[in-house]
């Protein structure tokens, strides 16, 4: 069944629908074919969902500083009505202004704040507020380019 796959891999079968896995099992001669489910949406606001495989790239313009406040200007101009919650670099959060955590530090290059010497690309989660519906927002992974 797999070199079915790879027989349409290789006429350029383009859609992905097009494609199953399969399961044989020869004890008791049984094929079976399947079609993963799509991904979840994950509904950010009422035009902008993401699935669990997304992530988002951000890169500072030319003379800009790749900082909390340069997140915090691209994230909530793109997504109006939400406000930057946290900001989490592996298992530490390096930005919370409801608990006091790197409000002094908005300004600093991110390299800094996450003490990694001359990263191409950092890898943070993030969290906004959404004041009209009164919850946290997860957003996808952010790849923030330095």
């Amino acid at each position: 069944m797999s070199v079915v796959e790879l027989v349409k891999y290789c006429a350029g079968l383009e859609s992905l629908e097009g494609y199953r896995g399969a399961n044989i099992n020869l004890a008791i001669a049984k094929f079976i074919t399947y079609c993963p489910d799509p991904p979840v949406k994950i509904r950010i606001t009422d035009s902008v969902h993401y699935t669990k495989w997304d992530s988002w790239e951000i890169r500072p313009e030319e003379g800009e500083v790749a900082s909390i406040s340069h997140i915090k200007k691209v994230l909530e101009k793109r997504l109006p009505g939400l406000t930057l919650e946290a900001v989490i670099f592996g298992v530490r959060q390096i930005y919370a202004p409801k608990l006091g955590c790197g409000v002094n530090d908005v300004d600093k290059p991110l390299a800094e704040l996450v003490g990694v010497d001359s990263p191409s690309a950092i890898h943070i989660a993030v969290n906004m507020y959404s004041e009209a519906e009164k919850k946290t927002v997860n957003l996808p992974e952010i790849v923030y380019h330095v």
